[in-house]
């Protein structure tokens, strides 16, 4: 447990019974080997089924994701202690809390795959959401009207930040990290309103540079040309 937070983050499930299985471990467990008990259908197939899901503040649960309710997943732990919790999605590492619902997510349920590439968008994983709503039309053909909105929504969203990041950067004088930040709006989503905004920005940096060199410099340059 990482300095100042609280056990209740993740909520044990009470009433809920422990998980039982073997001590003995399959090929490639998850598991470290000082405690805790396989899954059922790990011992079955000879192999480690378990999940690893993995904290912002460095802890670990092994076991399986079960499916999501609003901001938070549903998993069943076997490491460190057995049975059911509850983890918000804030406490969760990004990728791999997409890796834990993406394994209890139905690759046939255009629904479900749309939710899940909202999560991935609103915990920063641009590219990834984009992938799951590929996935949608491959899934759930009746839903490309609310993919394409999606997807226009997801991007415009993401360069919104990049477009912000520079901003910050330009009012800190950074003018540098300002450029890059806008070089890569400018890059991935090069049709959005907010990329319209970002080359306004731009090109008022580049004239901003230009007028602080100085007058023989720029004579110098065009003399060489």
């Amino acid at each position: 447990r990482g300095p100042g937070r609280s056990r209740r983050s993740v909520r044990r499930l009470r009433g809920s019974p422990p998980v039982i299985g073997s001590r003995v471990r399959p090929a490639g467990c998850a598991i470290p080997s000082a405690g805790g008990r396989c899954l059922p259908e790990c011992v079955s197939a000879g192999s480690c089924r378990a999940s690893t899901l993995r904290f912002v503040d460095g802890r670990v649960l092994v076991g399986r994701p079960l499916g999501f309710l609003g901001e938070t997943l549903r998993f069943l732990a076997v490491y460190p202690s057995p049975g059911p919790v509850l983890v918000p999605f804030s406490d969760a590492e990004p990728l791999s809390l997409h890796e834990s619902l993406r394994a209890c997510t139905d690759p046939a349920d255009g629904e479900a795959l749309l939710a899940l590439a909202e999560v991935c968008s609103a915990r920063g994983l641009v590219d990834t959401a984009l992938r799951e709503l590929d996935r949608v039309t491959a899934a759930s053909p009746g839903l490309e009207g609310a993919v394409r909105d999606r997807r226009s929504r997801i991007r415009e969203e993401a360069a919104r930040r990049g477009l912000a990041d520079a901003r910050e950067h330009l009012a800190a004088g950074r003018a540098e990290h300002a450029r890059a930040a806008l070089d890569e709006v400018l890059e991935r989503f090069p049709d959005t309103p907010a990329a319209a905004e970002a080359r306004e920005v731009r090109r008022g940096i580049a004239e901003a540079g230009a007028s602080l060199v100085p007058v023989s410099d720029r004579q110098h340059r065009r003399a060489q040309r």
